[in-house]
């Protein structure tokens, strides 16, 4: 005898519903078409802070990111970056 979960699965795939469902959740606010321009911003200039990223981002792609946002994928691409500006706070 087959499990509940089972026979889920097969009445499922006999009526053509196996195809992965979307993710809960919100949509994620960098999305990936914008992820290589990112990445690219990113490298051009090592030494820029979260605070000078999310400027830099915003004046070129129009978008407000919040810092949140830049950390996380800066440490999904295993990115550096400095945590505060020594200087006088310019890009």
């Amino acid at each position: 005898m087959c499990s509940k979960t089972v026979q889920r699965y097969v009445a499922r795939a006999a009526r053509g519903e196996l195809a992965p469902r979307p993710h809960p959740g919100p949509a994620p606010r960098l999305r990936a078409e914008q992820e290589a321009a990112f990445v690219s911003m990113v490298e051009e200039k090592s030494g820029w802070t979260i605070d000078q990223l999310c400027v830099e981002w915003e004046r070129r792609s129009g978008v407000l990111l919040p810092r949140s946002t830049l950390h996380d994928h800066l440490r999904r691409l295993k990115g550096r970056y400095k945590k505060e500006s020594s200087g006088s706070g310019t890009l």
